[in-house]
């Protein structure tokens, strides 16, 4: 059935639909406020009251030695005269000033923690200095952002991201289907896709979801005329034969003694089929010939006799069987006789007492692959037919069905979502209203994510009575009522504002309900929808109990579907998504292929998921000796590869051992190595770049105008890489950020640019990081920064965490919140599950702060109206 018309839609419900549809747009822009996240720490002081001890430490160490440093050496060139970079620091004489320039703060303290301010041609700072600025700096930030209720940034209405909303339909509605073909891709923010100020709702995606929203209504809903019995014949070349064979002149496969016929179906509905089986004997002495029709596994599912045949005659046996969906073989066979009883039966009973098929070991697979080879080829015809040992002819095999179809032909999600059908009264359907309430009620509290008030149910329900009124059918209104609840924006997005009667606490902030509580909890760690467990929990007012919160992380990071926390999370901290679009030079690297790339993302994600679920130290993943490689990748690595019964089940990937090789962590896995390299050759900087922003957390700045290429540089021809790199470092506006961010990507120069060992032993891997800690290739460099740079890791990671949790950038306030959580873990080595748990314990996971908002009215009028 073609999809549900938008203008059928309008037929019979005027501007409803369009109604609908305008309210995304209107309920997004006008209704939902943005919200303002609150400290972790519920303090008894004040707002806007600091502790004064902490901000008086602060202040007199950035009068004694913070500000002394930046006019020592920064203020020279960042004056109120000379802004270079238009960059003023005159303002930091004052630390007071850092609240409103918080931004500009950190990015001073990330220059001079980096090294690249200040330049290698000006008087550095002694390491002693630089370190007693960056702790002055540091301290002043946290003084004026954790000892004052700390204020977070904020969080807009989120519309679902394309990840979010195909999972959600998954789960919902059991239709599991790629959408990412149809929806153009989101935008992102702060490194992630469901950052919530720039999912906007342009108007080619809205019509995107109308699209949508009709396919997946029609795929989730049957209608039952829609389901047609189906007839399938199979003759003379759709039947094949084991044994000897001949063909008469109506192309029916003549047996001798030694053969049977067989040939198959594709049943694609559940349910009763006729079986139509033509044929006959075919013998001199002319006598009746005995057989029986078996199935697949050589079962009896017919006994029957065939008179004698001649010229085109035929005779028929037909019975009913039961099928279920998949392949299935028919097996016609003749045997020395049969009881009377069993003539012309298929009674299962009587049918056990003949043995199974005898010969069923002869239909093997060479024997299955030449029968189908030959199905569609003409036959040439025998007139050799007249041999004393020839017993049976087969002409046609058919089935036809099924006569009643089972809950099986129907989608899942169909008789889930229609739990009755409304009775019928001289033809006409009654009490439709009633029955659509009955099925749109639980629908919709799974679909909107929470409870519903009755009013809103029936606005829906009345698309379904206005559709049987124009003589559709209830499910075709049904199949209405699901389209306008999936382009609904309660549907479309999630939308947090104070419930109704609640008030805010002193500070102005709101405590999410337990209902919204579940909905964070599971797009955070399953990018999707609650589940009945969270809803159920959430209606009874549990969930904001921080055992029971405990309880639920553990068991939905259990569930198969926190995978998602490798496939969207992972995969966009790490950068994974961009090695779809990885070119390599097929002449130098000829075994890299869109299979082998996909390889490399899997390992990656596994190899995660795993460190998550076991709840291993985050630090496991920079120098983890293991990792989880399939067959393809095992031999791209020069791993040994045993196969095992089970690889079927385990997705073809399983867990190796990296202690013999130069690999440690995911610095070393092939998709990172990849990423970070050009197409014809590595890149040191790039690699370096890539750990300075995914696991130090300290993102290099960019480039000053008119620096040339490394290909520019003038150095020798034949020149190393690092050769070109000690040129480029010659520039003193290069020098600042290149004597560390190269030294860390020389680590890896064991690796090509697909990631592949190199066993030249020409190459130099060697580097020294700041504080003489020297190194000598990979593995060495991943135990050092395990070693020394394991807290710098966790909070790198628990603020990419934090952020993609709430859906929003974080701001400069946010660091009081990672510091905590990071403390909290110090003791526990910063386990990554633990780590997630304290994301979701926060205060900015757990509370907002809206601006210019009102209660929420489930009647509100964005829904359909009567």
């Amino acid at each position: 059935m073609p999809l549900i018309g938008r203008t059928k839609v309008l037929d019979f419900v005027p501007n409803t639909h369009f109604a609908c549809l305008a309210a995304v747009v209107v309920f997004a822009i006008h209704i939902c406020p943005t919200v303002i996240f609150a400290s972790d720490e519920e303090q008894p002081v004040e707002v806007g009251v600091a502790n004064h001890d902490a901000v008086n430490q602060a202040e007199q160490q950035w009068k004694k030695s913070g500000w002394a440093l930046v006019e020592k050496y920064c203020i020279e060139c960042h004056n109120q005269d000379f802004q270079e970079a238009e960059l003023d620091l005159s303002s930091m004489k004052d630390n007071a000033s850092a609240p409103e320039n918080a931004v500009m703060w950190n990015r001073v303290l990330q220059m001079v923690r980096f090294g690249a301010m200040p330049p290698e041609d000006t008087a550095l700072p002694s390491d002693l200095e630089r370190r007693e600025l960056t702790d002055a700096i540091d301290r002043s930030l946290y003084a004026v952002s954790c000892d004052l209720r700390p204020k977070a940034g904020r969080v807009t209405a989120r519309r679902l991201n394309r990840a979010e909303y195909q999972n959600t339909i998954r789960d919902l509605l059991s239709i599991n289907i790629d959408v990412s073909g149809d929806f153009p891709s989101d935008e992102v923010g702060g490194g992630f896709d469901n950052n919530a100020d720039v999912l906007s709702m342009p108007p080619l995606l809205l019509e995107k979801y109308i699209e949508s929203a009709e396919k997946m209504a029609s795929l989730a809903i049957l209608d039952p005329s829609e389901l047609k019995s189906t007839e399938q014949e199979r003759s003379g070349d759709g039947i094949g034969v084991v044994g000897d064979s001949v063909t008469e002149s109506f192309y029916g496969r003549i047996l001798k003694d030694n053969a049977f016929a067989w040939t198959e179906f594709d049943v694609t509905a559940e349910g009763q089929y006729r079986v139509r089986v033509q044929g006959g004997a075919w013998s001199k002495d002319e006598k009746p010939t005995s057989f029986v029709v078996y199935d697949e596994k050589g079962k009896p599912i017919y006994a029957g006799e065939w008179k004698q045949s001649s010229g085109g005659e035929s005779h028929s046996a037909t019975f009913n069987q039961e099928l279920e969906v998949g392949k299935h073989f028919f097996i016609v066979a003749p045997v020395e006789s049969l009881d009377d009883d069993l003539k012309g039966s298929s009674d299962a009973e009587k049918l056990s007492s003949l043995p199974t098929f005898q010969d069923l070991a002869r239909l093997d697979e060479a024997e299955i692959k030449k029968g189908r080879d030959q199905f569609g080829t003409p036959l040439e015809v025998d007139y050799r037919k007249e041999d004393d040992d020839t017993v049976m002819m087969v002409r046609r095999i058919e089935i036809e069905g099924p006569s009643e179809f089972s809950k099986t032909a129907y989608p899942v999600s169909h008789f889930q979502i229609i739990r009755k059908t409304p009775p019928t009264r001289d033809r006409r359907l009654r009490d439709v209203d009633e029955t659509a309430f009955e099925c749109l009620k639980p629908l919709m509290e799974k679909m909107f994510r929470g409870p519903v008030d009755d009013e809103t149910v029936k606005r829906y329900a009345t698309l379904v009575k206005a559709a049987t009124d124009r003589d559709e059918s209830f499910q075709k209104g049904m199949r209405i009522a699901l389209t306008a609840i999936l382009v609904s924006p309660r549907f479309l997005f999630r939308v947090e504002l104070p419930e109704e009667g609640v008030k805010p606490e002193p500070a102005g902030d709101y405590r999410v309900s337990n209902i919204q509580l579940a909905s964070r909890l599971s797009y955070f760690l399953w990018s999707s929808a609650p589940d009945d467990t969270l809803l159920k929990l959430a209606n009874e007012g549990k969930l904001q109990n921080e055992d029971e919160l405990r309880r639920q992380v553990d068991r939905m990071l259990a569930d198969p579907r926190s995978k998602s926390l490798a496939t969207e999370f992972a995969s966009q901290w790490l950068g994974l998504r961009n090695l779809a679009g990885v070119i390599r030079d097929t002449e130098r690297f000829p075994n890299f292929n869109e299979d082998l790339v996909a390889s490399m993302a899997q390992e990656t994600q596994r190899f995660f998921i795993h460190v998550l679920k076991e709840n291993h130290p985050a630090g496991d993943l920079i120098d983890a000796n293991y990792t989880f490689v399939d067959k393809r990748l095992a031999e791209f690595y020069g791993l040994p590869w045993k196969s095992s019964d089970d690889e079927k089940d385990a997705g073809d990937f399983k867990q190796v051992s990296l202690e013999s090789t130069a690999r440690r962590g995911v610095l070393t896995h092939a998709s990172v190595l990849t990423l970070t390299s050009y197409p014809t050759r590595t890149s040191p900087v790039q690699r370096g770049k890539w750990i300075l922003e995914n696991v130090l957390g300290t993102p290099p700045p960019e480039p000053p105008p008119n620096v040339p290429e490394l290909e520019a540089t003038k150095a020798a021809e034949g020149a190393s890489v690092r050769e070109q790199l000690a040129l480029h470092r010659a520039n003193p506006a290069c020098a600042s950020c290149h004597r560390v961010m190269d030294q860390l990507g020389f680590g890896f120069e064991q690796f090509d640019a697909i990631g592949q060992f190199r066993t030249d032993k020409k190459i130099d891997a060697s580097g020294e990081l700041p504080g003489g800690r020297v190194f000598e290739g990979g593995q060495q460099l991943a135990g050092i920064l395990r070693k020394t740079e394991s807290q710098k890791f966790a909070a790198t990671v628990t603020e990419k965490l934090l952020g993609f949790s709430i859906g929003r950038e974080l701001s400069p306030d946010d660091r009081c919140i990672t510091d905590k959580i990071i403390t909290d873990n110090a003791a526990n080595d910063y386990r990554l599950a633990d780590l997630v748990k304290s994301v979701v314990l926060s205060r900015p996971f757990q509370y907002f702060q809206p601006e210019n908002s009102r209660p929420m009215s489930e009647s509100t009028s964005t829904e359909p109206s009567k």
